[in-house]
C-alpha cells in the first residue's frame, strides 16, 4: 500500500489520536499536548487513506528547529515507517529552514535509531515525566 505524507499548520485530530495511543496509552505520558502544538508544523504519514504516524516541528526563539512527537502506531512498527517519517520530516525542515540546527529530545531507548539518521547526542540524560531522554542534533 502507498505511503504518503501531509503537513498541517494546526494540530489535526489524527495526530492527536496517534499521540494519545502511542505516548499516553502505551508509554504512560500525561502531559502530551503543550503550547508548542499551536506553533508547530504537524506531519501525518498515511498508509493508503489511514494515518499511521506523526511528527511535529517548530522554530524556537534562538533560531533552532525542534523536531519531536515522533510516533508510529504499534500495529505498523517493524516496517521502517519510522525511518520514512524521519527522513520526510528532516527533508521538509531543510527545505523550509536550510541553515538551522535540528534538535530532538530523544528517549534513550530510541537513541540508536536517531544516530543512524545522523543525529548526535549532546549534554546529559534527563527525565521527561518518567522516561530518560537526551538532546540530540543534526
Amino acid at each position: 500500500m502507498k505511503i504518503s505524507f501531509q503537513y498541517y499548520d494546526k494540530l489535526p485530530i489524527v495526530c492527536r489520536q496517534i499521540r494519545e495511543k502511542v505516548f499516553m496509552e502505551e508509554q504512560g505520558f500525561i502531559n502530551e499536548f503543550d503550547k508548542y502544538d499551536e506553533i508547530s508544523t504537524h506531519i501525518v504519514m498515511y498508509k493508503g487513506q489511514i494515518a499511521i504516524g506523526t511528527s511535529r516541528f517548530y522554530l524556537d526563539y534562538q533560531g533552532d528547529i525542534h523536531l519531536g512527537r515522533i510516533a508510529v502506531l504499534k500495529s505498523e512498527r517493524g516496517h521502517h515507517y519510522g525511518d520514512d517519517l524521519m527522513r520526510y520530516s528532516i527533508q521538509l525542515i531543510k527545505e523550509q529552514y536550510p541553515k538551522h540546527l535540528i534538535i530532538i529530545s530523544a528517549q534513550i531507548q530510541a537513541k540508536e535509531f536517531y544516530e543512524k539518521l545522523g543525529f548526535k547526542a549532546t549534554g546529559t540524560e534527563y527525565l521527561d515525566e518518567h522516561t530518560p531522554h537526551i538532546d540530540m542534533y543534526i
